[in-house]
């Protein structure tokens, strides 16, 4: 891996910065379908389409993207934080209070995303979580393990126990209104926003709020999600999430981040069991994903997002780019280093894209057009990273988070534009 011609960066592994490259630009993936299409009620937004192109796209953004990336991420925040508490500890400073103040510092970022960007925010779940954590930096790399794999089981259990009570008691019991019936009887929906998840939202409504109406309606839209989102993690999610900080914290406190070569044997092993596992799992989800039938689908996701999630750790631990792809790993590595700049950025350009203060083509594009935006996206972020890290210490966004938990300025050019 060519990333030593990346300008140094004090307190940063290599690996740790490819892998949140790969997981940003893969988000991208997995979210612009939440950017660009309205969507139901607790529901994905994998519309039904005539288009066979468009549904072999979803089904495998299904069984590659959706749910790894955003796990993949929730591992290395879990290796960040071990990372930063092991370095604190051998410097002999205190650990626990300033991360504190950084994690609600991230918190107040991710509900302004979710409220004034896009309600999909996945970083206020991460500071609350991430807090969480900190109770658990004593235990051994084992037992984090341990309760990692238990929370996971735990989680995918009851997800999918309540997804199967809702599908086979619930509904039929409460008549409840179904997404297509909504859009047959759209005006017996009430006049304000149903997050309510007994029945569908007003899909005419939101096309029209993000096609065409005022930023006020989007912001009012945002905050129920964020809130309903919140709310789901601090009752189910959040113990998931937290599966990803105790794996992330464990496979740093191994040394098989630091040291991936030493861990070789070890990560292809990681990378045959969880491709071996995981791929059969997800395929398994597409006849329900085509049928529409999503608790069925979910419940098989749940399953099989830990193993893929680890194929893929072993897959970009055992990557070693020389040549022409040496320029994609570095593109890749400085996309990692601005991590939560790029996260925010995506929805600053997507909402200029997709929203009615830019372009307006809100539920205009399928899921192959929105791969050609996801490839010019990366076309643009890549090139515009590997400038950045070449003259700035850290992204504008991280700059700023750090800096006001530190309660000073901290150095942003880098040494090299000195």
């Amino acid at each position: 891996m060519s990333e030593g011609t990346l300008p140094a960066c004090d307190e940063r592994l290599p690996l740790l910065d490819r892998l949140r490259g790969i997981a940003i630009l893969g988000v991208l993936v997995a979210n612009i379908p939440w950017y660009s299409q309205p969507i139901s009620s607790g529901s994905s937004p994998r519309a039904p389409t005539d288009l066979w192109i468009d549904r072999v796209a979803d089904m495998i953004v299904l069984v590659l993207v959706d749910g790894k990336m955003v796990t993949l991420l929730t591992v290395l925040f879990g290796a960040g934080l071990a990372l930063q508490a092991d370095k604190a500890r051998a410097a002999g400073r205190e650990f626990v209070p300033g991360y504190l103040r950084r994690q609600a510092l991230l918190f107040a970022i991710g509900i302004a995303h979710g409220v004034l960007l896009w309600y999909g925010d996945i970083l206020s779940a991460y500071a609350g979580v991430g807090c969480l954590a900190t109770l658990f930096l004593a235990l051994r790399p084992g037992r984090m393990l341990a309760v990692a794999a238990f929370l996971w089981a735990g989680t995918a259990a009851v997800l999918g126990g309540l997804g199967l009570l809702r599908r086979y008691v619930v509904e039929p019991m409460t008549g409840a209104v179904t997404a297509s019936e909504v859009g047959e009887d759209e005006e017996s929906a009430d006049p304000g926003w149903d997050i309510k998840g007994d029945r569908a939202a007003d899909t005419s409504r939101e096309l029209e709020t993000y096609r065409s109406g005022p930023w006020s309606g989007m912001v009012e839209h945002r905050a129920w999600r964020v809130a309903e989102f919140l709310a789901a993690t601090v009752t189910v999610l959040g113990w998931q999430i937290l599966a990803g900080f105790l794996t992330g914290m464990a496979l740093h406190r191994l040394g098989w981040f630091s040291d991936p070569g030493a861990h070789r044997m070890r990560w292809r092993r990681v990378a045959l069991w969880g491709i071996g596992l995981g791929i059969p799992v997800h395929l398994l989800a597409v006849p329900f994903a085509w049928e529409g039938r999503d608790i069925e689908c979910d419940i098989l996701q749940y399953l099989g997002v830990p193993f893929l999630t680890a194929g893929y750790l072993g897959l970009i631990a055992l990557w070693t780019a020389r040549g022409p792809g040496a320029f994609l790993a570095r593109g890749v590595t400085a996309a990692g280093r601005l991590a939560l700049s790029n996260y925010l950025a995506h929805s600053v350009v997507c909402g200029f894209i997709f929203y009615s203060y830019g372009l307006g083509w809100f539920g205009v594009f399928g899921r192959t057009e929105n791969a050609i935006w996801v490839l010019l996206l990366w076309g643009l972020e890549l090139p515009v990273s590997l400038w950045w890290v070449g003259r700035f210490r850290q992204g504008p966004v991280e700059w700023a988070w750090r800096s006001l938990a530190a309660g000073r300025a901290l150095p942003f050019r880098s040494l090299n534009m000195r």
